[in-house]
């Protein structure tokens, strides 16, 4: 996955620290990085001298059915975030985000229903993923 692409998940259930997100409905991973670039000698031909990644950073969105069970969320300690979603072909599958902090309530938002296509109210919560020195992409996220 490039940087600052996002994928979009439809929900079979979520779980936070644990605990059951009651009716979860949705949710966004989205990946950023900050790059530094040195241009190195204009006499140089060719790219940048040196491109560095210098920080990744793993938002996260989730929208739900019931603001009260969000909204609980917001401030809560920094926990693991699974999220059990229908993959490829409607085989299950499970994106764990590890240290995620919640920390805006967002919403209200008018969504589509997963059930029957119409039009539903929906809330949100935004929040990150907590990086520690020495952890990798792979280390904070990963998919089964």
């Amino acid at each position: 996955m490039a940087a600052g692409d996002s994928v979009p998940l439809y929900l079979q259930s979520a779980t936070f620290g644990g605990a059951p997100i009651a009716k979860a409905l949705q949710a966004r991973i989205i990946v950023t990085s900050v790059v530094h670039e040195d241009p190195g000698s204009p006499a140089a031909a060719g790219g940048p001298a040196i491109v560095d990644v210098s920080r990744f950073r793993v938002d996260i969105e989730l929208l739900g059915r019931d603001p009260s069970a969000l909204r609980a969320l917001k401030g809560a300690a920094a926990a693991t975030l699974i999220l059990t979603t229908k993959g490829d072909g409607g085989v299950a599958s499970t994106e764990t985000l590890l240290k995620v902090y919640f920390d805006a309530f967002t919403g209200p938002y008018n969504v589509r229903s997963r059930e029957d296509g119409g039009v539903v109210q929906a809330w949100g919560i935004r929040g990150t993923v907590q990086w520690v020195a020495g952890n990798t992409l792979a280390a904070v996220w990963a998919t089964a």
